[in-house]
């Protein structure tokens, strides 16, 4: 009986999860309204939906291609030191980039253009 409370209970956990948006989705998929990165180039691998504020939190140094399916312009950035960024590529409301090539794994986050 222990077994299937457990596997029961990792099931539930996991679909809260994946409810709340904690958990990134696998299947290469933007939502329109969403900054979206990817962890391999032309948009495969694993997706975060990141959402459409100013600022747009995605996991550091792991990006690859990503899609920007709202209505604003963002700069993809890489934190260079405490309080500091550099802008590593502009991607405009609308756009893909299907590879940031020599930057590619340094984003750290996107800001509105």
């Amino acid at each position: 009986m222990k077994k299937k409370t457990g596997a029961i209970t990792a099931a539930a956990a996991a679909a809260l999860m994946v409810g709340l948006g904690v958990a990134p989705a696998y299947a290469a998929t933007c939502n329109t309204g969403n900054m979206c990165s990817y962890d391999a180039n032309n948009y495969g691998g694993t997706t975060w939906q990141g959402g459409n504020g100013d600022f747009v939190e995605v996991p550091d140094d792991v990006t690859n291609s990503a899609q920007n399916k709202t209505s604003k312009n963002y700069n993809a950035k890489n934190n260079t030191a405490f309080g500091q960024e550099e802008t590593l590529a502009y991607i405009p409301a609308g756009a893909s980039v299907s590879s940031f090539s020599g930057n590619n794994n340094k984003i750290d986050h996107y800001r509105k253009a």
